[in-house]
């Protein structure tokens, strides 16, 4: 179940809603008008009660054929969006990898210093990209997960970011459905 747009929901078809405030519970769209909700930013279908099977797939998991079978969108847990320490990373390696392509390109090897030597912009260009890499991996260590980011959406790992072998993963939490008054 994935959290979609309020623009998108069906109307005169009981679904999860939540706003702005975090309030999430069962509302209803009728004649464009949201009922046991204030103002819904977004909404995704009701789960299967305890016991019961997914609506949309009878409890198998995915929809379509043998051809065209995918995930079923109801009930299986989307992927977890990479967490700002795994973005910031992949940012600060992306820019040095693009400062080893400027300096492989702009540079030359010195065989009697061992020293890479170009121009002085263009080593500015390359001393930039460098030092921008490194604030970016700094950024990272102060946004780094208190534990392990690789579990699947809807589980938690209690290992420490970065560790090796399997995650120590166990269902998150389920949250707690608030009844409007």
């Amino acid at each position: 179940m994935n959290w979609q747009p309020i623009e998108t929901a069906p109307e005169g078809k009981s679904v999860l809603a939540c706003n702005a405030l975090g309030y999430v519970g069962r509302a209803i769209l009728l004649n464009g008008k949201w009922e046991h909700i204030g103002k819904p930013t977004h909404w995704m279908p009701l789960p299967a009660a305890p016991g019961e099977k997914c609506r949309t797939c009878s409890g198998h998991g995915a929809v379509g054929n043998i051809l065209t079978a995918e995930p079923c969108p109801d009930c299986t847990p989307a992927a977890a969006a990479p967490s700002a320490h795994v973005g910031l990373l992949a940012a600060a390696a992306h820019i040095q990898a693009k400062a080893q392509a400027h300096l492989d390109e702009r540079g030359s090897y010195d065989p009697d210093t061992g020293a890479v030597e170009m121009s002085e912009s263009n080593q500015e260009h390359f001393n930039t990209l460098d030092e921008l890499a490194e604030e970016i991996r700094m950024m990272a260590e102060k946004v780094a997960p208190a534990s392990c980011d690789k579990p699947p959406a809807g589980w938690t790992c209690s290992r420490a970011p970065g560790h090796d072998g399997p995650c120590a993963a166990a269902p998150a939490a389920p949250v707690a459905i608030k009844e409007s008054p």
